[in-house]
């Protein structure tokens, strides 16, 4: 479920989910650290819009998708952890506490996202302004700090396939607004970021290498 939920709902709401599931016994710490491992996604919308936009080319934004999704699948395969069985306690609740709850929970996540994307933003203005970077760093930079720029940063290269990669990393890997996030929703649980990190650089590194096949076997076709 809560791989399904993170394809179509885009990072960081796999960890969300994961962190409820969790806090209402639905999932053991062991099962919940092993879903951090597998459930970071792109919103298919931005890549299919947004990256496929910079890039010019819907084929390369669908080859970086799929290479996303099958490295989490993959990882989902060989690292899911064993199913417990935990039931919560049926606790009645009235609609306005349900209601009640679900804004407040909500308008937190608001403000952890758009709180820290905007920090990371302007903070990135401030370096980009006042330091000469070589066009390398300048667009690294740029998808480390913010995801969106970075991707549109990466015009500035006349290589697709090098543009590609860099925003496959941008995404796979995630900017530092969004392990800031990752690691202030699981703050307050049992849950450990560092298996979210492990994910990332297993991630990455398994995107990349089916990155890689998928445009090797359009170059050997065409």
């Amino acid at each position: 479920m809560i791989f399904l939920l993170s394809i179509f709902c885009g990072f960081p709401s796999g960890s969300s989910h994961i962190k409820n599931l969790e806090q209402k016994k639905v999932i053991g710490t062991e099962e919940g650290n092993s879903m951090l491992l597998f459930s970071h996604f792109p919103n298919p919308f931005f890549v299919l819009g947004s990256v496929s936009l910079a890039l010019d080319c819907i084929s390369y934004a669908c080859k970086i998708y799929l290479a996303i999704f099958f490295s989490n699948l993959i990882l989902f395969l060989f690292f899911k952890g064993k199913r417990n069985r935990y039931r919560e306690k049926d606790e009645k609740k009235t609609f306005s506490q349900v209601l009640a709850k679900a804004i407040f929970s909500s308008s937190q996540m608001i403000l952890i996202i758009y709180g820290t994307s905007l920090f990371f933003f302007y903070l990135l203005l401030f370096l980009t302004y006042y330091l000469p970077l070589p066009p390398f760093l300048y667009v690294f930079l740029c998808g480390v700090f913010d995801i969106t720029k970075g991707v549109f940063a990466t015009s500035i290269f006349q290589n697709s396939i090098l543009r590609s990669y860099f925003i496959l990393f941008f995404l796979s890997f995630g900017s530092l607004s969004i392990h800031v996030q990752i690691k202030s929703i699981l703050e307050d649980t049992s849950l450990s970021y560092q298996s979210f990190l492990k994910g990332r650089i297993w991630g990455t590194i398994l995107s990349f290498l089916l990155f890689t096949l998928m445009v090797l076997n359009d170059l050997l076709q065409s």
